[in-house]
């Protein structure tokens, strides 16, 4: 038994948007809804290679720390679906005891997942809470420390008691005295 494609598997399911009508959850289509998701973390991703305000990492770490919660009880609640239905599944070639075997698998998989994300969200709500005790300051070019200018020999200055200075200065490098 082949698979609908994308387009007609969701056709006639209730929660379906307006043609054309995009960005906003269904609350009752998971298929659409979990379409938007994807699209939503591709954008993201593109989105968060650059930031035009420093500020702006705060929001966007909470938002995806709450976002890993969610996720989190999505693959939950998909393993529940799976170990309810278990009964019914059957393999493609209509085996009941492989169909429910895999579905006890697919119901095990999805669990560890969900419980793989504890580990993400406490890195990323850490991550979070130290994004927040940050003042972000204007971004400016640094420059290298300025040096007085190095005295002549014999005269006074940095190192002069009453001895000569002699040899010459380290070098002045973009990074600094002698870096």
């Amino acid at each position: 038994m082949g698979r609908a494609p994308y387009g007609e598997a969701i056709a006639g399911r209730g929660g379906a948007r307006p043609e054309g009508v995009r960005g906003m959850p269904t609350f009752q289509n998971p298929v659409e809804d979990a379409d938007e998701a994807r699209e939503a973390l591709r954008g993201l991703a593109y989105a968060t290679r650059h930031f035009d305000a420093a500020e702006d990492t705060y929001p966007v770490l909470g938002s995806i720390t709450r976002s890993v919660e969610g996720l989190q009880q999505v693959l939950e609640q998909l393993a529940a679906w799976h170990r309810t239905n278990q009964p019914s599944a059957a393999s493609d070639t209509g085996d009941r005891a492989a169909g429910s075997l895999e579905a006890a698998r697919a119901a095990a998989a999805l669990t560890r997942a969900a419980e793989a994300l504890d580990r993400v969200w406490e890195a990323a709500n850490a991550a979070w809470s130290h994004n927040g005790a940050i003042t972000w300051q204007p971004n400016t070019p640094t420059t290298p420390p300025t040096r007085a200018p190095h005295p002549e020999p014999g005269r006074s200055g940095p190192g002069w008691k009453g001895r000569r200075i002699t040899g010459t200065p380290p070098p002045l490098t973009e990074h600094g005295i002698g870096m």
